[in-house]
Order: structure tokens, then C-alpha cells, then sequence
């Protein structure tokens, strides 16, 4: 009976240590996408580098000349994510003009396989206002997909604004 509560301890014990991700803490989850695509989640996954892919962006509401270039049409893109931690910075290199120029860049939050990233400030010496965010989600170290939400907006004069919505897809060797 000795050697039964013995082996029964020993396994609880082994159980909770695996559970908590071994000698360090760490923990990584594999899950599978709704494609049978296994992807995983790590605090410990950097996403730095340079991605490439495709842009589609498509006007929502208003009348705007930004962003520019043709809506719903894909378009090739090209990212640069530096990763520290839980924080980044995603900066758009090409494939999409953006005026002024630091709207191309967004400080992000990173979170498992999740990055949310945002931006916001002034475009003109109008009074007018951007604002993006987007949600990217990286199925693998190699992968990642994302969309967001753009808006342009001018105070006082009337209530101008347009806003549009951005999709990515996104690889890297």
C-alpha cells in the first residue's frame, strides 16, 4: 500500500511540474486552426524581421483620397516588425503611402500569437487627424494574417471624416 501512495505522489508531482512548464515556467500551447493548420503560442516566439504579402484595403464611409492607390484590389507589402518582449513596433515599408510618413509606424502589443497594434496623430496643417489599428494574428513564425481600421477625420469642418478597413496577409523566409 506504501509503494501505491508512493507512486501516486510522485506522479501528481510530475504532473504539476509538467503542467507549469518545467524547470523555468515557460509555457507553450499548440492549437489547431480551423484549417487542420497546428500554430503555436509562446511568450518566447520573436516575430522581428521582415514580412511580405498582400494589402487590401476598402473605403467604409466618406469621400477620401487616402490611403492611395485602388480599393479592393490586392497589392504587394512589405512590414518590418521589431519585437521586444510584449511590445513591437510594426512599420509598413512599402506597399502602402502614407502622409505623413510616421503614420506607417505602430506601437504593438504582442500576446501569445496575437499582436494589436496602433497609431494615431496629425496628417495636415488642416486640422486633420488619422487613426489605425490592426489585429495580427501570426499562425506560425512564418505566418500571419491580420485587419484593421483606418480613420481620417478634420475637426470643425463639418464633421469630415472617412474611414476604411485593411487586410493582410503576411510571410517571411
Amino acid at each position: 500500500m506504501r509503494k501505491l501512495w508512493l507512486a501516486l505522489i510522485l506522479m501528481i508531482g510530475l504532473m504539476l511540474l509538467a503542467g507549469c512548464g518545467g524547470k523555468n515556467g515557460n509555457t507553450t500551447s499548440v492549437t489547431e486552426t480551423v484549417t487542420g493548420e497546428n500554430t503555436t503560442a509562446s511568450a518566447t516566439v520573436d516575430y522581428s524581421g521582415n514580412w511580405q504579402g498582400t494589402l487590401v484595403y476598402s473605403l467604409v464611409s466618406g469621400i477620401c483620397s487616402c490611403p492611395t492607390g485602388a480599393t479592393n484590389k490586392p497589392g504587394d507589402v512589405t512590414v518590418s516588425i521589431s519585437q521586444k518582449g510584449d511590445t513591437a513596433v510594426m512599420k509598413i515599408l512599402s506597399g502602402l503611402q502614407c502622409s505623413p510618413a510616421e503614420a506607417c509606424n505602430f506601437n504593438c502589443t504582442v500576446n501569445g500569437n496575437n499582436m494589436t497594434c496602433t497609431n494615431s496623430g496629425a496628417a495636415d496643417n488642416e486640422g486633420g487627424r488619422y487613426s489605425n489599428t490592426y489585429g495580427m494574428v501570426f499562425k506560425s513564425e512564418k505566418t500571419a494574417s491580420g485587419s484593421g481600421t483606418s480613420a481620417y477625420s478634420i475637426a470643425g469642418a463639418d464633421g469630415f471624416e472617412c474611414s476604411w478597413n485593411t487586410s493582410m496577409e503576411l510571410s517571411r523566409s
